[in-house]
């Protein structure tokens, strides 16, 4: 994963605000991120071992009926 700093020199020509991203991919130099790296590693190691884990997020949108 490529960190912060680089993203941001990706785009040094103007000054921007970040914004939450809704759909797509993640760019952290244009939108707000927390980096998770240890909890991706943990999980990368539990899939190593043939362990099981869970991921949890929340609804991106509301229910229909």
């Amino acid at each position: 994963m490529q960190n912060l700093d680089h993203f941001q020199a990706q785009i040094k020509e103007k000054p921007f605000m970040r914004e939450f991203n809704t759909s797509g991919p993640c760019n952290p130099a244009l939108h707000y991120t927390v980096m998770r790296e240890a909890l991706i590693a943990e999980g990368k190691e539990k899939v190593r071992k043939g362990r099981y884990f869970t991921l949890f997020a929340p609804r991106q949108t509301g229910k229909t009926t």
